[in-house]
């Protein structure tokens, strides 16, 4: 009987090996709007001006990328919350009318 306990954790460099490819694999747009915010420290309304587009469009980019990293790891990790991952859907499906990828 296998046991939870025995199962072998991914490193932290394979998760960051995992973001990294995930980054890589987005258009340059998405990809520069995720790192703007969530590695720069930059606001949505920053990023929105400097990129002349609304804070929704922003917010969308952001949304789409979140859950595209999400479901990458949970790939990675091989389970993750039920309650998280239907959370993260309910939110995506409302915006996939207005995604760029």
């Amino acid at each position: 009987m296998a046991s939870d306990s025995l199962r072998v954790e991914p490193s932290r460099e394979s998760i960051s090996r995992a973001i990294l490819g995930c980054l890589k694999s987005w258009p340059a747009l998405p990809r520069q709007v995720f790192i703007d915010v969530h590695y720069q420290g930059r606001s949505v309304e920053e990023v929105a001006r400097s990129r002349q587009m609304s804070s929704n469009e922003v917010t969308r980019i952001l949304l789409h990328c979140e859950r595209r990293l999400h479901q990458a790891l949970h790939a990675l990790l091989g389970e993750a919350s039920s309650g998280v991952m239907a959370h993260t859907d309910r939110h995506v499906e409302s915006l996939r009318s207005g995604c760029i990828f």
